[in-house]
């Protein structure tokens, strides 16, 4: 599933009971990998797993709006 978040493209990814969200900068050209979490045979459990992991993901990238400050420095732009 894709989210535009401001200026951030997020994907929330489940591949083999692993949820996964990564995001980009770029229109999802090179997204970043933010977080996983495992999950489990309990429905309930899933879903406060994946709750979080949005919330998270979110949370951490609004931050980078709060403070003004990327979430990361892209070191592939000075190799």
């Amino acid at each position: 599933m894709n989210v535009q978040f401001g200026f951030y493209l997020i994907e929330y990814t489940i591949v083999d009971g692993v949820a996964y969200s990564h995001y980009s900068l770029n229109y999802g050209i090179r997204y970043v990998f933010f977080m996983e979490s495992k999950l489990t045979k309990n429905q309930e459990s899933n879903v406060k797993i994946i709750t979080d992991l949005f919330r998270e993901t979110e949370e951490s990238l609004h931050q980078t709006f709060a403070n003004r400050k990327p979430p990361y420095t892209p070191n592939y732009l000075f190799s």
